[in-house]
């Protein structure tokens, strides 16, 4: 059986994801890409994939049922069978926050993945692959400083909060930094030092590449080119891989933030779940001049989108909390965050 690799692409969210599932990872020479692998096994929400589900869990469930949650990740291959160079994303299954009241999803979008408790369902998940003959477990993460993350990251579950608004951003941005209150509930999250430090732990200082999104944004060939590299190993030292030369030469780019207006606001997405409506028939005529078939019985729906503002007192105060980590992950990475932002050199 020859040596056999999985890399993990655990996010986070808001870094560019969907560009490096749909643009850039199927691009990949030699690489099997398995793009949020589904399960039948584990309930869980409509869009969580696999490893999302399982990684919510105690960790004790690889040692339960590992051996049925692999058969699935592959598709049902056997273990002597697999492709040599695999790559598995699902941002999701990386590190998260807590979904908070007063909220309209359902239980299973609520979690929390802080990096211990990752770290330790790693070390099971790479445990059950050495027993399919898997020989390395590489993970690849991509993060975002802190502010801009929290921001956007609540722009996109806007529609799944009850009261989604400045007042409730300040507030969930006050517990999330407070130590008395939600930092180590979901603070902990965005303490990216500790997190390498966890990974680090799991897997081994060289089978970890950790990339913020900022490099994504400032210089493409070279953040592609880095991810590349680390996943195959493709081209040895080029400056650019074949792959990387593929995706520049199309022009494509990552997909813009809907969310975001400009620097400093984002547009809050509007719940219309339960906002009656009448049907217009035949729905064809309407669809077919061009019109809805469909009218809300709300004027919400015709309102402008409420708006977000990321103050430069909340910026300072959240990159404060964070900036002492920042550093020291600059330094551990060999990666100059001070000029993204993380913190002042």
């Amino acid at each position: 059986m020859g040596k056999r690799q999985v890399t993990l692409h655990l996010g986070m969210s808001k870094t560019g994801t969907t560009f490096l599932q749909k643009v850039f990872f199927p691009k990949l020479q030699s690489v099997n890409f398995k793009n949020q692998p589904r399960t039948d096994i584990i309930e869980g929400g409509p869009y969580q994939g696999l490893l999302a589900r399982a990684f919510k869990r105690s960790p004790y469930i690889w040692d339960e049922i590992g051996d049925q949650l692999f058969g699935e990740l592959f598709d049902g291959l056997e273990p002597g069978s697999l492709p040599e160079q695999i790559l598995i994303s699902d941002q999701s299954a990386g590190p998260a926050m807590t979904e908070h009241e007063p909220y309209t999803g359902s239980y299973w979008e609520k979690e929390r993945k802080d990096p211990f408790l990752l770290a330790n369902h790693l070390k099971c998940f790479i445990e059950e692959a050495k027993r399919w003959g898997i020989t390395n477990v590489q993970v690849l993460l991509v993060f975002r400083r802190q502010d801009e993350w929290i921001a956007s990251k609540y722009a996109q579950r806007s529609d799944r909060l009850e009261h989604a608004s400045q007042e409730h951003f300040e507030e969930r941005i006050r517990y999330t930094l407070s130590r008395s209150a939600g930092y180590f509930t979901d603070g902990i999250v965005l303490d990216y030092n500790r997190l390498c430090h966890q990974l680090t732990e799991a897997v081994g200082k060289y089978n970890l590449l950790m990339v913020p999104y900022e490099w994504l944004q400032q210089d493409k060939a070279g953040f592609l080119t880095s991810i590349s590299k680390f996943i195959s190993d493709e081209n040895g030292y080029d400056t650019e891989t074949e792959s990387v030369r593929r995706i520049l030469k199309s022009g494509k780019n990552q997909k813009k933030n809907v969310r975001s207006l400009s620097e400093n606001t984002w547009e809050l997405r509007q719940n219309h779940s339960d906002i009656p409506s009448i049907r217009l028939r035949p729905a064809r005529i309407w669809n077919a001049l061009g019109l809805p078939s469909e009218i809300s019985l709300s004027m919400k729906t015709l309102k402008k989108p409420e708006v977000i503002v990321l103050k430069e007192s909340m910026r300072n105060e959240i990159i404060n909390v964070y900036k002492a980590s920042n550093r020291a992950l600059s330094e551990k990475l060999g990666l100059d965050l001070a000029r993204y932002g993380y913190y002042s050199s």
